[in-house]
Protein backbone atom coordinates (compact mmCIF):
# COMPACT_ATOMS: atom_id res chain seq x y z
CA UNK A 1 0.00 0.00 0.00
CA UNK A 2 1.35 3.47 -0.61
CA UNK A 3 1.83 5.79 1.45
CA UNK A 4 -1.58 7.39 1.21
CA UNK A 5 -3.29 4.11 2.15
CA UNK A 6 -4.64 3.13 -1.07
CA UNK A 7 -4.46 -0.11 -2.27
CA UNK A 8 -1.71 -0.52 -4.88
CA UNK A 9 -3.45 -1.97 -8.45
CA UNK A 10 -2.61 -5.58 -8.67
CA UNK A 11 -0.42 -5.03 -11.85
CA UNK A 12 2.19 -3.06 -9.71
CA UNK A 13 2.03 -5.45 -6.61
CA UNK A 14 3.10 -7.77 -9.10
CA UNK A 15 5.97 -5.99 -10.86
CA UNK A 16 7.01 -5.05 -7.44
CA UNK A 17 7.13 -8.42 -5.94
CA UNK A 18 9.83 -10.60 -5.07
CA UNK A 19 11.61 -13.14 -7.87
CA UNK A 20 11.98 -15.58 -5.52
CA UNK A 21 8.44 -17.37 -3.76
CA UNK A 22 8.10 -16.69 -0.49
CA UNK A 23 7.66 -20.19 0.61
CA UNK A 24 11.07 -20.94 -1.01
CA UNK A 25 12.30 -17.88 1.43
CA UNK A 26 10.59 -19.41 4.13
CA UNK A 27 11.66 -22.77 3.35
CA UNK A 28 15.19 -22.39 3.34
CA UNK A 29 15.35 -20.23 7.14
CA UNK A 30 12.62 -22.93 8.57
CA UNK A 31 15.62 -25.97 6.92
CA UNK A 32 18.49 -24.41 8.12
CA UNK A 33 17.44 -23.26 11.60
CA UNK A 34 15.97 -27.30 11.70
CA UNK A 35 18.96 -29.15 10.57
CA UNK A 36 20.97 -27.76 13.53
CA UNK A 37 22.24 -31.53 13.71
CA UNK A 38 24.21 -30.41 10.98
CA UNK A 39 26.95 -28.56 13.82
CA UNK A 40 28.13 -32.35 14.66
CA UNK A 41 29.04 -32.72 10.48
CA UNK A 42 30.71 -29.72 9.71
CA UNK A 43 30.14 -27.19 13.01
CA UNK A 44 32.17 -23.67 11.36
CA UNK A 45 30.33 -23.83 8.09
CA UNK A 46 27.06 -24.88 9.39
CA UNK A 47 26.63 -22.14 12.26
CA UNK A 48 28.46 -19.42 9.54
CA UNK A 49 25.38 -20.28 7.22
CA UNK A 50 23.27 -20.29 10.62
CA UNK A 51 24.79 -16.93 11.15
CA UNK A 52 24.38 -15.30 7.61
CA UNK A 53 20.79 -16.52 7.48
CA UNK A 54 19.60 -14.92 10.68
CA UNK A 55 21.50 -11.89 10.03
CA UNK A 56 19.73 -11.34 6.73
CA UNK A 57 16.11 -12.40 8.33
CA UNK A 58 16.87 -9.46 11.29
CA UNK A 59 18.07 -7.02 8.38
CA UNK A 60 14.94 -8.21 6.13
CA UNK A 61 12.71 -7.54 8.73
CA UNK A 62 14.02 -4.33 10.15
CA UNK A 63 13.70 -3.02 6.22
CA UNK A 64 10.54 -4.66 6.18
CA UNK A 65 7.68 -2.38 4.14
CA UNK A 66 4.76 -4.50 5.07
CA UNK A 67 4.39 -2.73 8.49
CA UNK A 68 1.11 -4.18 8.82
CA UNK A 69 2.30 -7.61 8.94
CA UNK A 70 4.41 -6.92 12.21
CA UNK A 71 0.95 -5.79 14.11
CA UNK A 72 0.46 -8.25 17.58
CA UNK A 73 4.27 -9.48 17.24
CA UNK A 74 5.32 -8.02 20.18
CA UNK A 75 4.97 -10.94 22.44
CA UNK A 76 7.24 -13.09 20.05
CA UNK A 77 9.59 -9.66 21.01
CA UNK A 78 8.96 -10.30 24.38
CA UNK A 79 10.15 -13.60 24.88
CA UNK A 80 13.13 -13.08 22.87
CA UNK A 81 13.85 -10.23 25.42
CA UNK A 82 13.13 -12.12 28.06
CA UNK A 83 15.59 -14.85 26.89
CA UNK A 84 18.05 -11.45 26.89
CA UNK A 85 17.66 -10.28 29.71
CA UNK A 86 18.91 -13.99 31.50
CA UNK A 87 22.15 -12.96 29.88
CA UNK A 88 23.62 -10.78 33.03
CA UNK A 89 22.09 -12.82 35.71
CA UNK A 90 23.82 -16.27 34.16
CA UNK A 91 26.85 -14.34 34.20
CA UNK A 92 26.49 -13.91 37.81
CA UNK A 93 26.42 -17.70 38.33
CA UNK A 94 27.66 -19.56 35.19
CA UNK A 95 30.66 -19.24 33.17
CA UNK A 96 31.01 -17.16 29.88
CA UNK A 97 30.86 -20.61 27.64
CA UNK A 98 28.32 -21.58 29.62
CA UNK A 99 25.94 -18.23 29.51
CA UNK A 100 27.01 -18.44 25.56
CA UNK A 101 25.42 -21.60 24.47
CA UNK A 102 22.70 -21.25 26.91
CA UNK A 103 21.56 -18.03 25.44
CA UNK A 104 22.15 -19.41 21.91
CA UNK A 105 20.26 -22.33 22.37
CA UNK A 106 17.22 -20.42 23.49
CA UNK A 107 16.59 -18.03 20.67
CA UNK A 108 18.46 -20.41 17.76
CA UNK A 109 14.33 -21.00 16.18
CA UNK A 110 13.17 -17.79 16.67
CA UNK A 111 14.34 -16.77 12.89
CA UNK A 112 11.48 -18.91 12.91
CA UNK A 113 8.77 -16.37 13.72
CA UNK A 114 10.67 -13.82 11.99
CA UNK A 115 10.30 -15.70 8.92
CA UNK A 116 6.71 -16.64 9.35
CA UNK A 117 5.64 -12.74 9.61
CA UNK A 118 7.89 -11.62 6.56
CA UNK A 119 6.65 -14.33 4.09
CA UNK A 120 2.87 -15.21 4.94
CA UNK A 121 1.00 -12.87 3.58
CA UNK A 122 -2.11 -14.67 2.68
CA UNK A 123 -4.03 -17.79 3.26
CA UNK A 124 -2.28 -19.46 0.69
CA UNK A 125 0.94 -18.43 2.34
CA UNK A 126 0.25 -19.92 5.29
CA UNK A 127 -0.76 -23.31 3.97
CA UNK A 128 2.28 -23.60 2.04
CA UNK A 129 4.09 -22.85 4.82
CA UNK A 130 2.52 -25.41 7.12
CA UNK A 131 3.37 -27.80 4.39
CA UNK A 132 6.64 -27.17 4.55
CA UNK A 133 6.84 -27.94 8.20
CA UNK A 134 5.07 -31.34 7.37
CA UNK A 135 7.63 -32.10 4.43
CA UNK A 136 10.16 -31.72 7.00
CA UNK A 137 8.93 -33.58 9.53
CA UNK A 138 8.20 -36.43 7.35
CA UNK A 139 11.69 -36.41 6.25
CA UNK A 140 13.02 -36.22 9.73
CA UNK A 141 10.69 -39.12 10.88
CA UNK A 142 12.37 -41.34 8.14
CA UNK A 143 15.31 -41.16 9.27
CA UNK A 144 14.44 -43.48 12.31
CA UNK A 145 13.24 -46.60 10.31
CA UNK A 146 16.68 -45.82 8.10
CA UNK A 147 18.48 -46.56 10.71
CA UNK A 148 17.29 -50.04 10.97
CA UNK A 149 18.97 -50.77 7.69
CA UNK A 150 22.00 -48.92 8.44
CA UNK A 151 22.66 -48.51 12.13
CA UNK A 152 23.01 -45.54 14.46
CA UNK A 153 23.88 -42.50 12.43
CA UNK A 154 26.99 -40.52 13.67
CA UNK A 155 26.17 -37.29 13.78
CA UNK A 156 23.08 -37.96 15.44
CA UNK A 157 22.08 -37.17 18.91
CA UNK A 158 23.48 -40.53 20.85
CA UNK A 159 21.01 -43.88 20.88
CA UNK A 160 19.50 -45.29 23.80
CA UNK A 161 17.76 -48.47 24.57
CA UNK A 162 14.18 -49.95 25.49
CA UNK A 163 13.38 -53.26 25.99
CA UNK A 164 16.03 -54.41 24.56
CA UNK A 165 15.83 -52.70 21.50
CA UNK A 166 17.93 -49.78 20.01
CA UNK A 167 16.07 -46.32 20.59
CA UNK A 168 17.84 -43.96 17.72
CA UNK A 169 17.69 -40.14 17.28
CA UNK A 170 16.26 -38.45 14.56
CA UNK A 171 17.12 -35.51 11.55
CA UNK A 172 15.04 -33.10 13.81
CA UNK A 173 17.09 -34.23 16.81
CA UNK A 174 16.78 -36.28 20.21
CA UNK A 175 14.02 -38.25 20.07
CA UNK A 176 11.87 -36.98 22.73
CA UNK A 177 12.28 -33.72 20.76
CA UNK A 178 10.87 -35.62 17.37
CA UNK A 179 8.16 -37.21 19.87
CA UNK A 180 6.72 -33.58 20.99
CA UNK A 181 6.95 -32.29 17.65
CA UNK A 182 4.82 -35.34 15.51
CA UNK A 183 1.78 -34.35 17.39
CA UNK A 184 1.49 -30.93 16.83
CA UNK A 185 2.38 -31.64 13.07
CA UNK A 186 -0.40 -34.33 12.43
CA UNK A 187 -2.79 -32.19 14.11
CA UNK A 188 -1.78 -29.33 11.81
CA UNK A 189 -1.44 -31.63 8.42
CA UNK A 190 -5.37 -30.21 7.10
CA UNK A 191 -3.82 -26.92 6.73
CA UNK A 192 -1.43 -28.00 4.49
CA UNK A 193 -1.51 -28.82 0.92
CA UNK A 194 -4.53 -31.61 -0.32
CA UNK A 195 -2.63 -34.65 -0.07
CA UNK A 196 0.86 -33.98 0.61
CA UNK A 197 -0.54 -33.44 4.03
CA UNK A 198 -2.50 -36.94 4.68
CA UNK A 199 0.55 -38.52 3.47
CA UNK A 200 3.15 -36.57 5.66
CA UNK A 201 0.90 -37.36 8.66
CA UNK A 202 0.57 -41.21 8.13
CA UNK A 203 4.63 -41.30 8.04
CA UNK A 204 5.33 -39.21 10.75
CA UNK A 205 2.80 -41.16 12.82
CA UNK A 206 4.14 -44.51 12.05
CA UNK A 207 7.85 -43.89 12.55
CA UNK A 208 6.74 -42.03 15.93
CA UNK A 209 4.89 -45.40 16.81
CA UNK A 210 7.53 -47.68 16.09
CA UNK A 211 10.25 -44.93 18.14
CA UNK A 212 10.43 -46.68 20.99
CA UNK A 213 9.23 -42.90 21.96
CA UNK A 214 6.39 -42.74 24.57
CA UNK A 215 6.41 -39.07 23.67
CA UNK A 216 6.18 -40.12 20.22
CA UNK A 217 2.98 -42.31 21.28
CA UNK A 218 1.32 -40.09 23.28
CA UNK A 219 1.41 -37.58 21.08
CA UNK A 220 0.03 -39.74 18.22
CA UNK A 221 -3.06 -41.09 20.62
CA UNK A 222 -3.88 -36.93 21.49
CA UNK A 223 -3.74 -35.95 17.94
CA UNK A 224 -6.04 -38.35 16.53
CA UNK A 225 -8.60 -37.54 19.85
CA UNK A 226 -7.91 -33.75 18.73
CA UNK A 227 -8.64 -34.45 14.95
CA UNK A 228 -11.73 -36.67 15.67
CA UNK A 229 -13.13 -33.79 17.86
CA UNK A 230 -12.77 -31.25 15.68
CA UNK A 231 -13.87 -33.05 12.46
CA UNK A 232 -16.36 -35.21 14.52
CA UNK A 233 -19.37 -33.95 12.55
CA UNK A 234 -17.93 -35.01 9.34
CA UNK A 235 -15.68 -38.46 10.88
CA UNK A 236 -17.23 -40.96 9.03
CA UNK A 237 -16.09 -39.35 5.10
CA UNK A 238 -13.12 -38.22 6.97
CA UNK A 239 -12.54 -41.89 8.14
CA UNK A 240 -12.94 -42.69 4.21
CA UNK A 241 -10.68 -40.74 3.12
CA UNK A 242 -8.19 -41.29 5.44
CA UNK A 243 -8.50 -45.02 5.48
CA UNK A 244 -6.75 -46.29 2.10
CA UNK A 245 -3.15 -44.43 3.45
CA UNK A 246 -3.83 -45.69 7.12
CA UNK A 247 -4.29 -49.28 6.27
CA UNK A 248 -1.48 -49.18 3.90
CA UNK A 249 0.86 -47.97 6.35
CA UNK A 250 -0.49 -50.20 9.02
CA UNK A 251 0.06 -53.03 6.60
CA UNK A 252 3.79 -52.15 6.48
CA UNK A 253 4.17 -51.76 10.11
CA UNK A 254 3.12 -55.19 10.79
CA UNK A 255 4.69 -56.65 8.09
CA UNK A 256 7.95 -55.52 9.02
CA UNK A 257 9.01 -57.88 11.99
CA UNK A 258 11.39 -55.10 13.49
CA UNK A 259 8.56 -52.32 13.42
CA UNK A 260 6.19 -54.28 14.48
CA UNK A 261 8.36 -55.20 17.65
CA UNK A 262 8.86 -51.70 18.61
CA UNK A 263 5.61 -50.84 18.21
CA UNK A 264 4.93 -53.70 21.00
CA UNK A 265 7.61 -52.66 23.28
CA UNK A 266 6.76 -48.94 23.26
CA UNK A 267 2.91 -49.95 23.79
CA UNK A 268 3.98 -52.13 26.49
CA UNK A 269 5.39 -49.13 28.47
CA UNK A 270 2.13 -48.15 28.70
CA UNK A 271 0.58 -51.19 29.57
CA UNK A 272 -1.37 -51.66 27.00
CA UNK A 273 -0.01 -54.55 25.44
CA UNK A 274 1.73 -57.73 27.26
CA UNK A 275 4.59 -59.73 25.75
CA UNK A 276 6.30 -62.39 26.90
CA UNK A 277 9.37 -61.71 24.81
CA UNK A 278 9.67 -58.35 25.49
CA UNK A 279 11.27 -57.57 29.05
CA UNK A 280 10.40 -53.76 30.03
CA UNK A 281 12.49 -52.13 32.87
CA UNK A 282 10.28 -48.29 32.41
CA UNK A 283 8.67 -46.99 35.65
CA UNK A 284 5.07 -47.34 35.68
CA UNK A 285 3.44 -44.45 33.34
CA UNK A 286 2.04 -42.75 36.35
CA UNK A 287 4.86 -42.89 38.48
CA UNK A 288 6.83 -41.14 35.71
CA UNK A 289 3.87 -38.78 35.36
CA UNK A 290 3.94 -37.74 39.31
CA UNK A 291 7.46 -37.88 39.06
CA UNK A 292 7.79 -34.66 36.44
CA UNK A 293 5.37 -32.74 38.10
CA UNK A 294 6.80 -33.15 41.15
CA UNK A 295 9.56 -34.59 42.46
CA UNK A 296 12.06 -33.42 39.74
CA UNK A 297 10.39 -29.81 39.38
CA UNK A 298 10.91 -29.33 43.19
CA UNK A 299 14.71 -31.01 43.00
CA UNK A 300 15.74 -28.34 40.24
CA UNK A 301 13.87 -25.58 42.50
CA UNK A 302 15.67 -26.60 45.70
CA UNK A 303 18.83 -25.65 43.91
CA UNK A 304 18.06 -22.07 43.77
CA UNK A 305 19.30 -22.29 47.52
CA UNK A 306 22.41 -23.45 46.80
CA UNK A 307 23.16 -20.13 45.40
CA UNK A 308 22.74 -18.43 48.97
CA UNK A 309 21.16 -15.22 47.75
CA UNK A 310 17.05 -14.65 48.34
CA UNK A 311 17.40 -12.75 44.60
CA UNK A 312 17.77 -16.12 42.83
CA UNK A 313 14.23 -16.83 43.83
CA UNK A 314 13.17 -13.61 42.24
CA UNK A 315 15.43 -13.08 39.03
CA UNK A 316 16.56 -16.69 38.51
CA UNK A 317 19.82 -18.80 38.70
CA UNK A 318 20.59 -18.17 34.95
CA UNK A 319 20.95 -20.54 31.92
CA UNK A 320 22.85 -23.19 34.40
CA UNK A 321 19.43 -24.05 35.74
CA UNK A 322 18.53 -25.74 32.80
CA UNK A 323 20.81 -28.56 32.91
CA UNK A 324 22.46 -30.15 29.82
CA UNK A 325 19.59 -29.60 27.51
CA UNK A 326 20.88 -25.71 27.81
CA UNK A 327 24.01 -25.69 28.84
CA UNK A 328 27.34 -27.76 28.56
CA UNK A 329 27.45 -30.48 31.05
CA UNK A 330 30.62 -28.38 33.43
CA UNK A 331 27.85 -25.07 33.57
CA UNK A 332 25.33 -27.57 35.25
CA UNK A 333 23.65 -25.92 38.08
CA UNK A 334 20.51 -28.19 38.78
CA UNK A 335 19.02 -31.60 38.22
CA UNK A 336 17.05 -31.23 34.64
CA UNK A 337 13.35 -30.62 35.80
CA UNK A 338 11.71 -32.53 32.91
CA UNK A 339 9.15 -29.61 33.06
CA UNK A 340 9.22 -26.67 30.85
CA UNK A 341 6.98 -24.48 33.13
CA UNK A 342 9.06 -25.30 36.46
CA UNK A 343 12.47 -24.73 34.35
CA UNK A 344 10.90 -20.89 33.18
CA UNK A 345 11.07 -20.37 36.53
CA UNK A 346 14.31 -21.14 38.20
CA UNK A 347 15.95 -19.62 34.82
CA UNK A 348 14.19 -16.60 35.00
CA UNK A 349 12.74 -16.02 38.34
CA UNK A 350 9.47 -15.74 39.41
CA UNK A 351 9.56 -12.23 37.95
CA UNK A 352 10.54 -13.04 33.89
CA UNK A 353 9.64 -16.76 34.16
CA UNK A 354 6.43 -15.87 35.50
CA UNK A 355 5.66 -13.36 32.98
CA UNK A 356 6.74 -16.00 29.70
CA UNK A 357 3.96 -18.50 31.65
CA UNK A 358 1.46 -15.84 31.53
CA UNK A 359 2.51 -15.33 28.30
CA UNK A 360 2.00 -18.34 26.89
CA UNK A 361 -0.88 -18.93 28.52
CA UNK A 362 -2.15 -15.77 26.84
CA UNK A 363 -1.53 -17.19 23.39
CA UNK A 364 -4.05 -19.69 24.08
CA UNK A 365 -6.67 -17.76 25.08
CA UNK A 366 -6.21 -15.31 22.74
CA UNK A 367 -6.20 -18.35 20.29
CA UNK A 368 -9.48 -19.30 21.81
CA UNK A 369 -10.61 -15.71 21.71
CA UNK A 370 -10.50 -14.87 17.72
CA UNK A 371 -11.40 -18.27 16.67
CA UNK A 372 -14.55 -18.06 18.45
CA UNK A 373 -15.10 -14.45 16.89
CA UNK A 374 -13.75 -15.28 13.76
CA UNK A 375 -17.12 -15.43 11.14
CA UNK A 376 -15.61 -16.74 7.80
CA UNK A 377 -15.10 -20.96 8.93
CA UNK A 378 -12.39 -21.35 6.87
CA UNK A 379 -10.42 -18.92 8.83
CA UNK A 380 -12.04 -20.55 12.13
CA UNK A 381 -10.53 -23.46 11.45
CA UNK A 382 -6.80 -22.46 10.96
CA UNK A 383 -7.54 -20.92 14.75
CA UNK A 384 -8.87 -24.07 15.91
CA UNK A 385 -6.18 -26.58 14.43
CA UNK A 386 -3.66 -24.49 15.82
CA UNK A 387 -5.60 -24.22 19.17
CA UNK A 388 -4.90 -28.64 19.00
CA UNK A 389 -1.41 -28.10 17.93
CA UNK A 390 -0.23 -25.24 20.88
CA UNK A 391 -2.27 -27.46 23.35
CA UNK A 392 -0.51 -30.63 22.59
CA UNK A 393 2.79 -28.09 23.15
CA UNK A 394 1.75 -27.24 26.03
CA UNK A 395 0.69 -30.29 27.33
CA UNK A 396 3.92 -31.62 26.41
CA UNK A 397 6.10 -28.85 28.17
CA UNK A 398 4.53 -30.60 31.44
CA UNK A 399 6.46 -33.75 31.12
CA UNK A 400 9.88 -33.01 29.21
CA UNK A 401 11.71 -28.86 29.15
CA UNK A 402 13.09 -27.93 25.96
CA UNK A 403 10.13 -27.68 24.51
CA UNK A 404 10.91 -23.66 23.78
CA UNK A 405 14.13 -23.84 22.37
CA UNK A 406 14.66 -27.26 20.60
CA UNK A 407 13.76 -26.17 16.81
CA UNK A 408 11.87 -28.63 16.53
CA UNK A 409 9.12 -28.38 18.83
CA UNK A 410 10.36 -24.70 19.16
CA UNK A 411 8.87 -23.94 15.89
CA UNK A 412 5.36 -25.07 16.95
CA UNK A 413 5.47 -22.31 19.64
CA UNK A 414 6.36 -19.44 17.13
CA UNK A 415 3.48 -20.97 14.63
CA UNK A 416 1.26 -20.37 17.50
CA UNK A 417 2.65 -17.13 18.22
CA UNK A 418 2.24 -16.42 14.95
CA UNK A 419 -1.24 -17.42 14.39
CA UNK A 420 -2.41 -15.84 17.05
CA UNK A 421 -1.19 -12.64 17.24
CA UNK A 422 0.01 -11.39 13.99
CA UNK A 423 -1.84 -13.32 11.04
CA UNK A 424 -5.63 -11.59 12.61
CA UNK A 425 -4.43 -8.45 11.76
CA UNK A 426 -2.73 -9.60 8.66
CA UNK A 427 -6.18 -11.20 7.59
CA UNK A 428 -8.02 -8.31 8.26
CA UNK A 429 -5.95 -6.47 6.67
CA UNK A 430 -5.89 -8.29 3.46
CA UNK A 431 -9.43 -8.83 3.43
CA UNK A 432 -9.58 -4.74 3.72
CA UNK A 433 -6.80 -4.27 1.04
CA UNK A 434 -9.44 -6.33 -1.38
CA UNK A 435 -12.32 -4.53 -0.90
CA UNK A 436 -10.52 -1.69 -1.14
CA UNK A 437 -9.06 -2.79 -4.60
CA UNK A 438 -12.42 -4.38 -5.52
CA UNK A 439 -13.98 -0.81 -5.23
CA UNK A 440 -10.80 1.37 -6.82
CA UNK A 441 -12.17 -1.37 -9.59
CA UNK A 442 -15.57 -0.77 -9.74
CA UNK A 443 -14.85 3.53 -9.90
CA UNK A 444 -12.18 3.07 -12.35
CA UNK A 445 -15.04 0.73 -14.79
CA UNK A 446 -17.89 3.71 -14.11
CA UNK A 447 -15.00 6.54 -14.98
CA UNK A 448 -14.24 4.88 -18.15
CA UNK A 449 -16.43 6.40 -21.38
CA UNK A 450 -16.84 2.90 -22.77
CA UNK A 451 -18.33 1.56 -19.66
CA UNK A 452 -20.78 4.27 -19.19
CA UNK A 453 -22.24 4.03 -22.43
CA UNK A 454 -23.16 0.42 -21.78
CA UNK A 455 -24.47 1.44 -18.72
CA UNK A 456 -26.96 3.80 -20.44
CA UNK A 457 -28.08 1.19 -22.83
CA UNK A 458 -29.22 -1.50 -20.45
CA UNK A 459 -30.42 1.86 -18.21
CA UNK A 460 -32.91 2.26 -21.18
CA UNK A 461 -33.85 -1.42 -21.75
CA UNK A 462 -35.57 -1.20 -18.46
CA UNK A 463 -36.84 2.55 -19.13
CA UNK A 464 -34.34 4.00 -15.98
CA UNK A 465 -33.11 7.09 -15.76
CA UNK A 466 -29.42 7.16 -17.32
CA UNK A 467 -26.46 7.41 -14.79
Amino acid sequence: MSGQGYAVPPSTEQEAAPRIPRVVLFAGIYIVVNLHLLRNVAGPVYLAVYAAVASLVVVAAVTSGRRHNWRGSSWGFTWAAICTLGLPISLAYTDFSGVTSGYVRLVFAFPVFLALILFTSTQDDLRRNVTVMLLFGAIASLSLPLQLVTGPIGWFASSSERAGLDRYASLAGSLTSFGIGAGALIVLAPLATRRVGTVCALVIAVSAATSLSKAGMANILLSIIALAWLYRRKLPSKILKVAPFAMAAAYVAADIEGLRDRFIATASSFGLVSDPAIVNYDVPVDQSVGERLTALPAANFAALGDLHTPFAYLLGGGYGMGGTALVPRESVLAPMAHNQFAELITVFGFILGGAAILGMLATFGRLWKVARNTPCPEQRRVYQLTIAAYSIFLANSLFANGTLYQPFSASIFYFALFVAWCYPHLATTTQVERRTSARASDLRSNSNPQSRGSARRIAGRFGQAEP
